[in-house]
């Protein structure tokens, strides 16, 4: 869990977030939210290593969230951004 929580935090980095308490008490799963844009950011970040990393028939969603202990809310993001990084190379 410990580098998908670095990369939620290095998310809120790279989209120039600004430390705020309101961020803690905002819903983490609403798709405007602050917390849930770094989730999908953190999304972002991961996956090239992960493909890297894995063969490219066991690239796939169930593996890659347990590999980075993704919250299970974030599978469609997951799906979504897996098939998207693969179009994309």
């Amino acid at each position: 869990m410990i580098v998908f929580q670095f990369a939620h935090e290095l998310a809120h980095v790279i989209h120039g977030d600004q430390g705020d308490i309101v961020y803690y008490h905002s819903s983490f799963t609403g798709k405007e939210s602050v917390e849930y844009k770094a989730n999908v950011g953190a999304v972002r970040l991961l996956i090239p290593f992960f493909c890297q990393e894995t063969e490219q028939e066991n690239a796939n969603q169930q593996r890659f969230m347990k590999a980075f202990d993704v919250p299970s809310y974030l599978s469609g993001v997951v799906t979504d951004e897996l098939k998207k990084y693969r179009w994309e190379r």
